[in-house]
């Protein structure tokens, strides 16, 4: 899928649930810090190896693809807020 297209679902989804009155650029940017954040949070304080084998496994790899995915969702939203 083009990011474009994605864009557009994940506005339709927003917009389906009323939810953009929260959405002003603001919250969007503290958002997008927190949700980066916990990205973050899932390496704090592992080795190379351990963040090596975070990634090499099916937890660590579903936890890590969660959090990328809302880091680019209120990326995008963000995007869309200032145009």
């Amino acid at each position: 899928m083009e990011l474009p297209a994605l864009a557009k679902q994940i506005i339709a989804f927003r917009d389906a649930r009323d939810w953009s009155q929260f959405h002003t650029t603001k919250h969007l940017a503290t958002a997008l810090a927190i949700e980066a954040a916990e990205l973050q949070e899932l390496m704090l304080w592992k080795g190379e190896n351990e963040v090596a084998e975070l990634v090499d496994s099916r937890s660590g790899h579903g936890k890590l693809s969660d959090e990328i995915a809302d880091v680019l969702i209120y990326a995008l939203l963000f995007c869309e807020s200032v145009g």
